[in-house]
């Protein structure tokens, strides 16, 4: 058992991240209270998240690149099922919009 700095309630040590930096290996915050943290510090920091993504994609383009280019060779069936499953789910909705009067045509 150990208690959460933030919250103040004590929990199983299952509850906590692991943390190289602590004597018990435990972080301080418990992962919900953390979770929490990094959502608000997220928030926050919007712009600089997105700066820092860009500059990674630019840096990076061509490994991305050959990552994605290698990730559907190997998983192409998948791909497949997952295109074809989307277009029939697509073709369904558009049949029911026309039928409801919903286009954009009219």
């Amino acid at each position: 058992m150990k208690e959460c700095r933030k919250c103040m309630t004590t929990q199983p040590e299952e509850n906590f991240g692991n943390s190289i930096n602590h004597k018990d290996g435990l972080t301080n915050y418990c992962r919900k209270c953390n979770a929490e943290y990094h959502k608000e510090w997220y928030h926050k920091n919007k712009d600089k998240v997105a700066a820092s993504q860009i500059k990674y994609q630019k840096e990076n383009r061509e490994a991305i690149n050959e990552y994605y280019k290698k990730r559907y060779a190997e998983n192409k069936e998948a791909y497949s099922e997952y295109n074809r499953e989307r277009y029939i789910k697509s073709k369904d909705y558009i049949k029911r919009m026309e039928e409801n009067g919903n286009t954009k045509d009219t």
